[in-house]
């Protein structure tokens, strides 16, 4: 969905990437199969919070379908309340960045941050691959993790 915070960050992103000739694209209020296109042809996707970074969670359903798709993700930072949640993805392979503030045009320091955390990802194809291998493992991982658990769960039933 597009807010305000959201809109301002990738027209922000969007100006200091064009001289450098990388194309940003934002894609809102698409869902499901329509979604999937846009992800495959994506070098980079970028999880933005809807809500302020004091009360944003992080996304992990959102999360897990990228990394199922098998792209690198630079995504920002839940609040100091979800961080517990975020230690499980340090190994997926996504790029964490500090949520950038809701007066996006004050916090340069931030989006400078996450924009050279992008370009890396987009200009070094083995940066990115290396992400994509780490999510793909983490996927693995969580699947037979959850199996276990399924199969586990079952075997007390009986």
């Amino acid at each position: 969905h597009r807010n305000k915070r959201r809109i301002a960050i990738m027209k922000m992103l969007a100006i200091y990437f064009a001289p450098l000739g990388i194309r940003v694209r934002y894609v809102y209020n698409v869902y499901g199969h329509a979604l999937q296109p846009h992800i495959r042809h994506a070098n980079v996707v970028l999880n933005l919070h809807y809500f302020s970074r004091d009360i944003s969670y992080l996304e992990t359903y959102r999360l897990n379908e990228l990394l199922a798709h098998r792209v690198a993700i630079v995504s920002e930072k839940p609040s100091i309340v979800d961080q517990s949640s975020m230690k499980r993805y340090n190994a997926s392979g996504i790029e964490f960045v500090d949520s950038i503030r809701d007066d996006v045009h004050t916090d340069h320091v931030g989006l400078m941050r996450m924009a050279v955390i992008i370009e890396h990802l987009v200009r070094e194809p083995w940066r990115r691959q290396l992400a994509i291998r780490k999510g793909k493992r983490f996927v693995t991982n969580t699947a037979n993790e959850f199996s276990r658990t399924i199969r586990s769960g079952l075997e007390r039933i009986r």
